[in-house]
């Protein structure tokens, strides 16, 4: 078997020549795919036939996450398999308990389903012949419900299947059947076999009127009235209905009848396929591709909307099964009915459909290295859904036998490891079923192709440079490449909170540094401890406990390098708003073109502190599985946190629907979260809730909205009514800085430049921001800047006037490329605070640029610092730091961002990339320019003072 590193794979595309000359942007370049600015993938084999990639990307509209599970629809070792709750039938529950009870190696949400707990899926299940459950006239008067089905011989196709079922008693008598193995609410007859239940105990158990009809060898032997438990018998089965029908029907039928159930099934695009030759089988909704071209019959949420998406679909050959899921609203902007089906036809799918979305979107995965599946998206509400079933994939190999062995390395994803430092590599053994086994260590033996010290599974290597390391478990093996890099140079000590309440605890966590910047996980076991005031707080474990107010300096110790970092103890409640005013509130809709109904306003009368509150009322469209939502906005009148607040908290009064309540907060640079104020209003009393503030918002934070949400509905309970007051927040009274020393290493990059002798070396100069500077003071950093330079070069904001007759390289917000003979420049613009709002195609631009290069040294040239707080999404800060550790990493190029922001000159070594900004005129008192000197082999600087 082969094992894919855990690296992110990314897209190269096609190779065009890079002119180094002044110039502006290229017009010719190309994109990454139609339309398709930016891409990483992370893929990885977690089965054999079995990939999983996260494809992560960026569009005009927007950043997208895309889930890919690719199945060779060939292989021996996995199955699909339809997953449900296990033990009671129709027990809608999240994906991952549907995937851990069903023992499936990875699983999406499947079929729709409606409100209602127990509610079975509305759809089809077939399985090793028999078309297990479904509905009666199920796509009777239309195809509107498609399905992925695989056949006897192992071929999976999508097709459309009518379902018609009856039940018929001596004499012409008959029942209009409802459904087949279906919890329902059992207006209709439904049918139950042992392939569902063996007695009517859970039905009986959670519905208090129904009758049943037990049928044995096509005869009724029982006639049983409502909480009266029958076993179902092996050779026959019972019908089951509401005390409204068995009033109406019931009395049609008797003891000793003869009876007999009759379904039938019709394939609308294979009408010679007959259900016993099926062994697997599950409907959803509308077709998305049919003979590779798109399509939009069946049942179509949103067509024209961007929403979370759920797809299977099979590509031409019918060899390969691509399950795909697509994030949106809340992680990235979703998909149209008809972008969907490019990204299905993207990755190979001929034919393929949409399953539920929305908010029931979620994947899991057994990803390499771990024991379970776990979620892989980012589901659209902020939670896991309840849903009815799901579709997974099952590993068929042998249990108890061992059949797979995959080696990790314990302290670095990138399976970096460090010269001169113990790596631990990990071990997980896996049966046919891809269960983790108990390892016999002693049937463990070690290799590497990298010279170095074994000891156990600890491996010290001696030299530097990549290799495999191979792992044997008996007469199996696996392997993983990995990097060595130099050793340690370096601390970097940081704790998950920095402000407590007395009696809290923080988890810290340290990293070993080397001197390129690049970072492995430390052990917390492996550090020497010291806390300054033991009376805030001690450490233990790497556990942080807060102990009284104050503030206290920790500080870790290993290998010779120290870090340090404070924390706050102490914290205090702020009110915020209990609603003893009007309010001017703004109301919004989700879906838009629903024709939701809703309102807010500030009542007296009814409250929990004071006489009034905010009332919240919604009116949402019946009968709809798509989650529908109604905001209440404080957006003309906005609802500012005190800095560094921690919890909110706050008092609701629900109505007993149900419903959810959440809350929409957001920071200064537009990054959101959607926070569950309760996840169920199950009653009318008032309740206080305390949610945590997400730690990577940037304060001032912003409560937003709040709105109620309706996951589904029927054609009961449309409206909602709640009631919020007494708003708080905890915020703290001391506050720790984060790391106070140690944490970077000293770039040896940085040095006197006299001492950097050679005739190939070619100098450049860099400044910071100029806009606004004294005329005077900025013609004596030109003058230092030219002296001896083959080219001048400024980040951020600048209006300098360059006469010194040396070539500049001047930030515009624009993108544009330039250059020297040893030296490449490239301009990022960030418009109104990203690259992607100021031009996403400038991203291919730079990729192609950098994936191309053809001289060592390239600076590029920003304003906002890339790591400062608040400075970046994290999506568009991870991408653009790929592409400049891609070419210091990959291609082995020396990388210097520059940017030009605050009141410090300061440098950041990340993975091998410098990041260096430069104040400009933002510190006049030490003013200083940024000296480069390179070859074609090293770059060297030191920031000189202006004089």
């Amino acid at each position: 078997m082969k094992h894919k590193n855990k690296r992110l794979h990314r897209i190269i595309g096609v190779v065009l020549a890079t002119v180094m000359t002044i110039g502006a942007m290229p017009m010719n370049a190309f994109a990454l795919g139609d339309g398709v600015y930016y891409e990483k993938k992370d893929i990885q084999t977690i089965a054999e036939g079995v990939t999983y990639e996260k494809s992560s990307r960026l569009y005009k509209a927007g950043w997208m996450d895309v889930y890919v599970l690719t199945m060779d629809a060939n292989s021996s070792d996995t199955a699909l398999k339809v997953i449900q709750s296990v033990g009671s039938v129709g027990i809608k529950t999240t994906v991952p308990k549907l995937a851990t009870d069903n023992n499936v190696i990875a699983a999406v949400n499947g079929d729709f389903f409606g409100s209602g707990n127990p509610m079975s899926s509305m759809g089809q299940v077939a399985k090793d012949g028999e078309m297990v459950a479904a509905q009666n006239y199920y796509n009777g008067s239309e195809n509107k419900y498609a399905g992925l089905y695989i056949d006897s011989e192992g071929v999976p196709f999508i097709d459309y299947v009518k379902s018609t079922m009856g039940f018929y008693g001596a004499g012409g008598v008959s029942l209009a059947m409802g459904a087949k193995n279906k919890m329902t609410d059992f207006s209709k007859p439904v049918y139950f076999d042992r392939t569902t239940m063996t007695s009517s105990k859970q039905l009986d158990a959670t519905y208090s009127t129904l009758s049943k009809i037990v049928v044995s060898n096509k005869v009724i032997t029982k006639i049983a009235g409502p909480k009266e438990v029958v076993d179902i018998p092996e050779d026959g089965f019972i019908i089951v209905m509401n005390k409204a029908t068995a009033a109406a029907n019931l009395s049609k039928f008797s003891v000793g009848m003869s009876a007999d159930f009759s379904e039938n099934e019709t394939f609308v695009f294979r009408p010679t396929k007959t259900i016993d030759n099926i062994d697997f089988g599950i409907s959803g909704g509308g077709e998305l591709l049919r003979n590779g071209e798109y399509v939009s019959q069946g049942l179509i949420i949103g067509q024209n909307a961007r929403n979370p998406r759920t797809m299977v679909g099979v590509n031409k050959d019918k060899s390969k099964i691509y399950i795909v899921c697509i994030d949106g609203r809340k992680n990235g902007i979703g998909a149209t009915h008809a972008e969907a089906a490019k990204i299905m036809k993207e990755y190979g799918a001929y034919d393929a459909i949409h399953f539920d979305g929305g908010g029931s979107t979620t994947m899991v995965v057994q990803k390499e290295g771990t024991t379970s599946p776990s979620v892989v998206n980012v589901p659209s509400e902020g939670s896991l859904r309840a849903v009815a079933n799901g579709i997974g994939i099952e590993a068929t190999g042998q249990s108890g036998v061992p059949s797979r062995v995959k080696p990790y390395v314990q302290d670095s994803e990138k399976n970096y490891l460090f010269q001169g430092l113990g790596n631990t590599i990990n071990v997980e053994v896996y049966d046919g079923k891809l269960q983790a086994m108990n390892v016999d260590k002693s049937k463990l033996s070690f290799s590497s192709t990298i010279d170095g010290k074994w000891t156990d599974n600890v491996f010290t290597p001696s030299t530097t440079g990549k290799g495999t390391i191979t792992v044997k478990y008996g007469d199996i093996s696996g392997t993983i490449d990995v990097t060595v890099l130099e050793g340690v140079s370096g601390l970097r000590l940081s704790a998950d909170k920095y402000a407590l309440s007395t009696g809290e605890t923080a988890n810290l966590s340290v990293k070993f540094v080397n001197k390129d910047g690049y970072d492995v996980n430390a052990d917390t076991s492996d550090m020497d401890w010291e806390v300054d005031d033991t009376s805030v707080g001690t450490v233990s474990n790497g556990v942080f406990t807060a102990k009284s107010e104050g503030v206290a300096k920790v500080t870790a110790t290993a290998k010779g390098v120290s870090s340090s970092i404070t924390i706050g103890v102490g914290k205090r409640y702020i009110a915020i708003n209990s609603f003893e005013s009007a309010r001017n509130m703004t109301m919004y809709y989700y879906p838009e073109d629903l024709g939701l109904i809703g309102s807010s306003n500030v009542i007296s009368g009814v409250g929990s502190d004071g006489n009034s509150s905010l009332k919240i009322s919604a009116t949402f469209k019946a009968n709809s599985t798509t989650t529908q939502s109604v905001y209440a906005s404080f957006e003309k009148k906005p609802i500012v946190f005190p800095d560094n607040t921690t919890d909110f908290l706050y008092s609701y009064k629900g109505d007993g629907s149900g419903r959810l309540l959440r809350a929409l907060v957001k920071d200064n640079t537009g990054k959101s979260y959607n926070i569950d104020l309760t996840t169920s209003m199950d009653d009318s009393e008032w309740h206080e809730g305390q949610v945590a503030i997400p730690s990577d918002l940037t304060s001032p934070v912003t409560l937003d909205k709040i709105y109620v949400s309706a996951l589904n509905t029927t054609t009961d309970n449309l409206t909602s009514t709640v009631y919020v007051d007494n708003l708080r927040v905890m915020a703290p009274t001391n506050v720790g800085s984060g790391i106070t020393s140690g944490g970077s290493v000293k770039d040896y990059w940085n040095c006197d430049l006299d001492s950097v002798t050679g005739s190939d070396y070619e100098v450049v100069s860099a400044f910071g921001r100029s806009s606004g500077g004294n005329a005077t003071t900025l013609s004596k950093v030109l003058t230092q800047m030219s002296n001896g330079a083959k080219a001048i070069a400024f980040a951020g904001a600048t209006n300098v006037s360059n006469t010194t007759g040396v070539p500049a390289v001047i930030w515009k917000n624009a993108y544009a490329t330039n250059g020297t003979s040893k030296f490449s420049f490239v301009n990022v613009a960030t418009g109104n605070g990203s690259p992607a709002s100021a031009n996403p195609e400038q991203y291919k631009y730079l990729q192609d640029f950098m994936d191309n290069l053809s001289k060592k040294n390239v600076v590029v040239l920003m304003d906002r610092y890339l790591w400062g707080s608040g400075s970046y999404n994290t999506k568009e800060r991870d991408a653009l730091h790929d592409i400049f550790e891609t070419a210091a990493h990959q291609y082995n190029k020396n990388v210097i961002v520059v940017s030009s922001a605050g009141e410090s000159n300061y440098t950041e070594i990340k993975d091998g990339v410098r990041y260096i900004n430069l104040a400009g005129i933002g510190n006049t008192s030490n003013l200083q320019y940024l000296k480069l000197k390179g070859n074609d082999k090293d770059l060297y600087y030191e920031f000189v003072n202006v004089k």
